[in-house]
C-alpha cells in the first residue's frame, strides 16, 4: 500500500469511525494487561476494572509507574484494593518474560484474559537480545509470553467459567497491532527460517531507510503471528490458512485476535519532535486514550467472528494481503519458535 492510500484509509478511520465504549462485564475473570502503567494499556486496565474484573493484573516494566497508576484507577473505579496487582516485566529481556510467565502459572488457578499491549516505536537503532530493538520487544518476547501463556487460557477454556459469571465466554488472548502494518514491504519475507530473524536486524542496522519501516514491520509480523496461533492451540491442527477460521468454537479453545486503536494520544510518539506529534494528530484527529484503551477491551471480549483476525474501530477488517499469507506466517511462526528454543526458560 502507498503512503497516499495509507494516508486516506486512515482519514477514514479517524473522521468516520469510532470505538463503541466497553460495556461487557469482567466480573469473575482474571485479566493480564502488559505495558498498563501508561497510555491505551492504563485505559485499558481502568474499562476493564469499571466493568467488575475480579483480579487484574498491570504487567510492567517500571514498577513505580505501575504502583502509581495502580492508584489512580483504584481512585476512579469502584475495584476493591485486593482487586489490582502490579507484576514486573521488561520485554526488552527475555529472562525477565519467562519470570512472568512462571510467576503466572505459580500464582494464578485461571487466566481469561491476556493482552498483550506493551511496544515500542523507536527512531534510534538499537538491540536487545541480539536483535532489533522493536523485533525484540514487539515481536519475539511479546509472542515468547502469548504462547506461553496460552497453555493457562487453553485450562481456563476446559473448566469453564466460574459459577455465577454473568457474561462468561472462552478465554481471549488480544495482541495489539497498529494499521501501519499496511505501510510494511518486508523483505526479507523470502529469507529461509534460519536466516530471517537475523536478515532483519542486519538490514535494519545497514539500511537507514529499513529502518525507518520497522516499526510497521514488527505489526505486520505481529498479526501474521496471530493468524498462525490460531492454528496451533491444543484442538486445532496445521494451519491452512483463511478456510482454518471456519466454525472456529469447534477447533479452538481460546480467541485470538489483533486489535488496532488506531491513531491515539497515547506515549507511542515520545520519540517524535513535539511539533511533529501536535500537527499529525490534529490532521488526523488523534483518538482519545480511553477510546483507544476500549479497543483493547473490545477485542478482548469480542466473539468468535474475530478468531484469527485484525480489527480496526472494534471492527474485524481484512488488513494487509501479506497477513494473509499462511506460507509466510507458517514460516515466521517456525523461525521465532525455533529461536525462542535456545532461549526460553519458561519451562512451557
Amino acid at each position: 500500500m502507498s503512503v497516499t492510500e495509507f494516508a486516506r484509509n486512515l482519514f477514514y478511520e479517524q473522521y468516520c469511525l469510532s470505538i463503541p465504549k466497553p460495556t461487557d462485564s469482567f466480573s469473575h475473570k482474571t485479566v493480564i494487561i502488559t505495558g498498563a502503567n501508561t497510555g491505551l494499556g492504563k485505559e485499558a486496565a481502568r474499562h476493564i476494572s469499571r466493568l467488575g474484573c475480579t483480579r487484574l493484573i498491570l504487567g510492567v516494566r517500571n514498577t513505580t509507574a505501575g504502583e502509581e497508576a495502580r492508584k489512580e484507577i483504584l481512585a476512579t473505579t469502584s475495584a476493591p484494593e485486593s482487586g489490582i496487582a502490579v507484576w514486573k516485566v521488561d520485554l526488552g529481556s527475555f529472562d525477565s518474560v519467562a519470570e512472568f510467565v512462571k510467576r503466572a502459572f505459580r500464582e494464578l488457578d485461571r487466566l481469561d484474559v491476556l493482552i498483550c499491549n506493551a511496544g515500542i516505536n523507536t527512531k534510534q537503532f538499537a538491540e536487545a537480545e541480539g536483535h532489533e530493538r522493536m523485533l525484540t520487544v514487539n515481536v519475539l518476547s511479546t509472542y515468547l509470553m502469548a504462547s506461553r501463556l496460552l497453555p493457562l487460557l487453553e485450562k481456563t477454556a476446559a473448566v469453564g467459567p466460574v459459577a455465577g459469571d454473568p457474561d462468561p465466554r472462552p478465554p481471549h488472548l488480544s495482541i495489539v497491532c497498529s494499521d501501519t502494518h499496511l505501510l510494511s514491504k518486508f523483505p526479507e519475507r523470502n529469507e529461509s527460517p534460519d536466516k530471517i530473524l537475523a536478515a532483519i536486524t542486519a538490514n535494519c542496522k545497514n539500511d537507514s531507510s529499513r529502518f525507518g519501516r520497522q516499526y510497521p514491520t514488527s505489526k505486520l509480523l505481529v498479526i501474521l503471528l496471530v493468524r498462525d496461533m490460531v492454528y496451533r492451540q491444543k484442538r486445532s491442527g496445521p494451519s491452512t490458512g483463511i478456510n482454518a477460521a471456519a466454525k472456529p468454537q469447534e477447533k479452538c479453545p481460546v480467541i485470538i485476535n489483533a486489535p488496532n486503536p488506531g491513531l491515539c494520544h497515547s506515549n507511542l510518539t515520545r520519540e517524535m519532535p513535539g511539533f511533529a506529534v501536535r500537527v499529525i494528530k490534529t490532521i488526523f484527529r488523534a483518538r482519545p486514550t480511553e477510546m483507544g484503551g476500549g479497543a483493547l477491551v473490545n477485542a478482548a471480549s469480542a466473539g468468535w467472528e474475530t478468531n484469527g483476525q485484525y480489527l480496526s474501530s472494534s471492527i474485524v477488517q481484512k488488513g494487509g494481503a501479506s497477513t494473509w499469507d499462511s506460507a509466510l506466517g507458517e514460516k515466521l511462526c517456525t523461525a521465532v519458535e525455533e529461536y525462542l528454543k535456545t532461549v526460553d526458560t519458561t519451562g512451557h
